[in-house]
């Protein structure tokens, strides 16, 4: 009385999800969706024999691709949804070459926007500040002439 027989009214892809599900919580490993009554019959056998390891708790699971073991929480749906998002960035998927370079792209797009956005910031300021930094009689324009009166008189020595 485990609960993965057929129940009465169940329709067969309800049973099918359902065993597939049990079978990736049980095992640890994603399996293929089962299409027929003998492989869902081999998913039930394979859920009631001893296990080999102790099953995984309800709210983890395990990468198909890198064997990675991800806690997602108890919500099967966001479960789902942050599985396949994580098939995105696996190293060991065939998408993740596409799906890293399109996004390493897309950073250096937007890190050299943001440059170019300081830079002409800066050169902006620069053109406001630099004349009145450098205006004959300000600060910086007396301590740059008692430098080059200190150093034309260590010469003279």
């Amino acid at each position: 009385m485990d609960g993965l027989d057929r129940q009465p009214g169940e329709k067969f892809h309800e049973w099918a999800s359902r065993i597939q599900c049990e079978l990736r919580c049980f095992e640890g490993t994603y399996q293929p969706y089962p299409r027929s009554h003998q492989l869902v019959e081999q998913y039930i056998g394979r859920i009631r024999q001893p296990p080999s390891r102790p099953p995984l708790p309800l709210p983890y699971m395990i990468c198909y691709f890198c064997d990675q073991m991800m806690y997602f929480g108890f919500d099967r749906t966001a479960n789902e949804q942050l599985y396949n998002l994580h098939g995105y960035i696996c190293p060991s998927n065939i998408n993740y070459s596409r799906t890293v370079q399109k996004t390493i792209r897309f950073q250096k797009i937007f890190r050299g926007y943001i440059t170019r956005k300081k830079l002409k910031a800066a050169k902006i300021i620069r053109q406001a500040v630099f004349p009145w930094l450098f205006r004959p009689g300000g600060p910086l324009m007396q301590k740059a002439e008692k430098r080059f009166n200190r150093l034309v008189e260590l010469q003279r020595m």
